[in-house]
C-alpha cells in the first residue's frame, strides 16, 4: 500500500482563532477536512489563473456587483497550443 503523503505545521494563535472560527459557523466538522475544502478552493484558482481566467465572488442580493478575488501570488500560464 502507497503510504500517504503527511504534512504537519503549526499555527498562530491567530489562525488558530480564525480556524475555530470558521469551524463553528459551518457544518465542516472537522479541521482537516477544513483545509482539504480550503485547498480544493485554492486548485479550483490556480488552475483558473493558469488558463488566464478571473475569479469573483458575486453577492446574490446584488449580482451586478462583483468582486475579483486575486491570488497573492503569480501562477505560471498554461500553453495553449
Amino acid at each position: 500500500m502507497k503510504r500517504r503523503e503527511r504534512v504537519a505545521f503549526n499555527l498562530t494563535n491567530a489562525i488558530e482563532k480564525e480556524l475555530n472560527r470558521v469551524q463553528d459557523v459551518t457544518d465542516i466538522s472537522s479541521k482537516p477536512e477544513i483545509f482539504r475544502q480550503a485547498f480544493r478552493l485554492l486548485c479550483l484558482h490556480v488552475d483558473a489563473a493558469s488558463r488566464k481566467r478571473e475569479v469573483y465572488m458575486v453577492d446574490p442580493d446584488q449580482p451586478d456587483k462583483k468582486l475579483l478575488i486575486v491570488l497573492p501570488f503569480s501562477v505560471l500560464q498554461k500553453d495553449e497550443s
